[in-house]
């Protein structure tokens, strides 16, 4: 895999990180979505 690749998926596993985060911070997260982008970012 070369640099640019795993860049674009780093990108990819911080925006899932950024998404599951943003949602954690309302009033009343949706749990649901908050662990599905947790787990894609880790596997990421």
């Amino acid at each position: 895999m070369n640099e640019d690749a795993v860049s674009i998926w780093i990108r990819r596993a911080e925006s899932d990180m950024k998404i599951g985060k943003d949602e954690l911070g309302t009033e009343e997260p949706a749990t649901d979505a908050v662990c599905f982008h947790m787990q894609q970012c880790v596997e990421k």
